[in-house]
């Protein structure tokens, strides 16, 4: 029989549900999609009760510990700051954050310390700035979705993300503002490359040839 769930992360998921406001109408859209409504949202986050039973959470069956966090289309507004209790859920394998309101907020560079995070989407959920080369640190990722508008890339954090992420299947970069990127920076994409995303992202040049070979791409 499993544990519950962890207490320390059961009070920093409590802490970060209260940074935020819920807009319930956004929620709506999951009627639309076939799923159940508030499916993803904290809604259900109630103190006192287990929080592997709450909505979007995944924990590891014996230690009770947060390893999944899935609040995409949760309907969150609000600003998600570095010293957020989101960072300090150091298990966690798995978060996806996509199509909230973070009004603007830095993509911050705390995101390095989940290294077993395998799957991370940030995508459609108003990140703005600079994407942190500091992602590049997270060498376990099989699916990285940074997607949106308002965000940029440099080359040396591309290069980096290409470099160290050896093992990405998915890699989702549309909308970015990559303009002082040249597609030379894709040479050295991990083999293992199933999907690449870069839609409308202002790249200008040509790309290299060996992205037009790979094996599983």
């Amino acid at each position: 029989m499993g544990h519950l769930c962890h207490p320390h992360d059961s009070s920093a998921l409590l802490q970060f549900k209260n940074s935020f406001s819920i807009d319930t109408s956004s929620l709506e859209v999951e009627l639309l999609t076939g799923t159940t409504l508030y499916s993803n949202s904290t809604i259900s986050w109630q103190k006192g009760n287990d929080c592997c039973t709450w909505s979007g959470v995944t924990c590891e069956k014996m230690t009770g510990h947060v390893i999944g966090l899935n609040l995409g289309f949760g309907g969150l507004q609000g600003n998600i700051h570095s010293n957020s209790s989101l960072f300090s859920l150091g298990h966690l394998n798995w978060l996806d954050l996509s199509r909230n309101d973070f009004r603007g907020s830095p993509i911050s560079s705390k995101f390095d310390g989940f290294v077993s995070m395998t799957h991370l989407d940030l995508s459609d959920s108003n990140f703005s700035g600079p994407i942190p080369s500091k992602i590049s640190h997270l060498s376990n990722l099989v699916s990285l979705n940074l997607s949106q508008p308002s965000v940029t890339l440099d080359a040396p954090s591309l290069n980096r993300i290409v470099q160290n992420l050896t093992n990405l299947k998915e890699l989702e970069l549309s909308l970015i503002d990559m303009s002082s990127v040249v597609p030379d920076s894709f040479k050295n994409l991990s083999s293992s490359l199933t999907t690449l995303s870069l839609y409308s992202c202002n790249l200008q040049g040509k790309f290299p040839e060996s992205i037009f070979h790979q094996p599983n791409l």
